[in-house]
């Protein structure tokens, strides 16, 4: 059963590549600040061949280098998810409550 949704997926720079229509090659050059402003968030992970990177710290440096708010739709779905997901596995652990259960059963089907 889940019961919760990791927000900070780890990425590669290829992934980063894809996610941001930019070619690899571009990437590589803003990670190791030839291009761009510096400041590249460091890699979270260098557990495999490739570094791995979280992509809410990417996506919050592209945001400030392009001059735009950072998208917070993604982060705000996998926040009511969880709570979602919270609400389900408090509501299972007590059984006196299968009414309020099942008013938020009705709540997240609609």
């Amino acid at each position: 059963m889940v019961v919760h949704v990791d927000p900070d997926e780890l990425v590669w720079a290829s992934e980063i590549a894809a996610r941001t229509g930019r070619s690899r090659q571009s990437i590589d050059q803003l990670v190791k600040g030839q291009r761009g402003p510096g400041g590249f968030p460091p890699p979270t992970s260098h557990a495999t061949r490739n570094p791995l990177w979280r992509w809410s710290e990417v996506e919050r440096w592209f945001a400030a280098y392009e001059g735009r708010q950072p998208r917070t739709d993604r982060s705000s779905l996998i926040g009511a998810i969880n709570g979602a997901l919270q609400a389900r596995q408090g509501l299972r652990a007590a059984p006196e409550l299968k009414p309020l259960r099942l008013a938020v059963q009705q709540l997240l089907a609609s």
